[in-house]
This record gives C-alpha cells, structure tokens and sequence, in this order.
C-alpha cells in the first residue's frame, strides 16, 4: 500500500500541487510519516526530493528480509 502511495504523492507533486481533491492532502498525511524522517538525512539534490526513491527501496528491502 505504501508503494502506490509513495507513487501518487509523487505523480500528484508534478501535477496537481494546487489541486483541491479531498484525498489529496490524505496521500500526503500518511506517506508524511515515512518521507520526513528520510527527507531529514538526505537533502534535495538539485532541487529534487529524492526521500521517495530512498523510500521505495527501502520498503522493499524491509519486504525481502520479511520473505514476502
């Protein structure tokens, strides 16, 4: 779940910043959790926020040492 929510935060930054769609600001309150500790250690490079990607891998290297 994380993995599609990370993605549309992402897509709705390039495209919808201004957008006014109730699940909007809910996308970013539940992938806030795991993007700021990791936006915290690494900072934009270049003007681009590369937490998601640092987030990404990480969750799915969290999936492979659970086995799933």
């Amino acid at each position: 779940t994380y993995f599609v929510l990370i993605i549309a935060r992402v897509i709705v930054s390039w495209f919808a910043n201004q957008s006014v769609h109730p699940l909007i600001p809910l996308v970013y309150q539940l992938t806030e959790q795991v993007l700021r500790p990791i936006s915290r250690l690494i900072p934009p490079v270049g003007g681009i926020d590369l937490s998601p990607l640092f987030a990404l891998i990480m969750l799915r290297f969290l999936l492979l040492l659970l086995g799933w």
